[in-house]
């Protein structure tokens, strides 16, 4: 299944970020450490923990050569509202013009699925290798460079993709992508287990288009089962003609303030957590990841479909004032929306949280950002376990 647009704008990472993109000129991007003010201190986890901003590649910084950075989020924003209210052509036009200025891999994978929904499926595929190629690595183009190159018959080349984006998010609408190409290459087993995960995930739906999906990879699973592949050259015209190919996602279309499970999940996981497989399905999925160093454990939980989640709890025992102190700023600014991280930099910053983390126990903490709602409390007990939990509103 290919991938649903997540973004208001191109950036899809921690909040911060837009703080150090706007702050660029036409040379390199200003250092976090200039962005911040000296009195908005992040602290850091202890030596036994590395608590890591996602990096902007130095040789593919957003390029501003002739822009300023208020005119570049203006084009990107513009482009991105109207990739959203179907006038792609006016959207490709804008992406081209910002590529003028300077590769960038964020703009390439945005300008391949504007191309996808225009029915260009090699173009789409060049940028999404111009991507990959510049560093942009996540699920999300993996999945769909995977998808594209599989209906339009470039099985073998797709299937390295495919083990990535799966491999980096297992969940159905990758392992579709995949069942698409191993069934191509003969791989039957494999392709009827992908296929098998997405009617299972689908399960119970009441939407028509969904069900139908389910009913059609059940005529899939079927087919193989009798060592037969159900995709033909016919139904691969079928799939390239349905170039909202996005409307076969397993869950429901985010709004504007989603935030997807994959991003919080690589987040994590850069941190050194271990996550297992997805529990549940439709809006009740979760999926849980454990932490342990040294005395320190850490459990997080990211509750609600891939597209939109709908709350993460974090829970630290046995951890340092300082590696507890790092996990809450953290969790607080990789969850709010862009305009919001300030506010949320200077809450996390704030007496509040440092008085509950450092003495104030079995005390609760309760701040409102954004569309993101946190609640923090500490226990009484010799563990002192640190939760946080953050739920999004509508």
């Amino acid at each position: 299944m290919k991938t649903q647009r997540k973004l208001n704008i191109c950036f899809t990472y921690l909040p911060v970020l837009v703080l150090v993109l706007c702050s660029c000129t036409s040379g390199a991007p200003t250092p976090i450490a200039t962005v911040l003010s000296a009195s908005t201190t992040v602290p850091t986890l202890s030596p036994t923990l590395t608590l890591t901003l996602i990096p902007i590649p130095s040789a593919t910084s957003v390029p501003t050569k002739g822009l300023s950075p208020e005119v570049l989020l203006k084009q990107i924003n513009e482009a991105d509202s109207m990739y959203k209210s179907g006038e792609f052509k006016k959207a490709l036009g804008i992406y081209t013009e910002l590529l003028t200025y300077g590769p960038d891999p964020r703009l390439y994978a945005l300008r391949a699925e504007t191309f996808d929904r225009l029915g260009d499926f090699n173009a789409a595929i060049a940028d999404y290798l111009a991507a990959v190629d510049l560093g942009e690595k996540n699920d999300l183009v993996l999945n769909n460079l995977c998808w594209d190159m599989g209906i339009t018959g470039q099985a073998e080349k797709a299937l390295p993709y495919c083990e990535e984006a799966v491999k980096a998010d297992p969940s159905s609408s990758k392992r579709d992508s995949r069942g698409v190409v191993y069934a191509q290459l003969g791989k039957f087993p494999e392709a009827t287990a992908d296929f098998q995960a997405v009617v299972d995930d689908l399960k119970g739906t009441t939407d028509p288009g969904l069900k139908a999906i389910a009913t059609e990879r059940q005529e899939w699973i079927s087919s193989l089962q009798s060592k037969v592949n159900p995709i033909t050259p016919e139904v691969l015209a079928k799939l390239r003609a349905d170039t909202s190919a996005v409307a076969v996602a397993a869950t429901p279309v985010p709004g504007p303030n989603a935030i997807s499970r994959s991003s919080v999940q690589n987040a994590a996981t850069k941190l050194g957590f271990k996550f297992g497989e997805v529990d549940g399905s439709g809006n009740e999925e979760t999926l849980t990841g454990n932490l342990v160093k040294g005395s320190c454990n850490a459990v997080i939980q990211l509750v609600g479909p891939e597209t939109d989640l709908t709350s993460v709890l974090l829970q630290a025992t046995g951890c340092s004032d300082k590696d507890q102190a790092g996990f809450t700023t953290w969790l607080i600014m990789i969850l709010v929306p862009e305009k919001y991280a300030m506010d949320a930099l200077t809450y996390a910053s704030s007496m509040d949280i440092y008085n509950l983390i450092e003495g104030q126990v079995g005390t609760t903490g309760e701040v409102e950002i954004g569309n993101v709602i946190y609640e923090t409390k500490r226990s009484a007990d010799s563990k002192q376990t640190l939760e946080i939990t953050a739920h999004f509103k509508e």
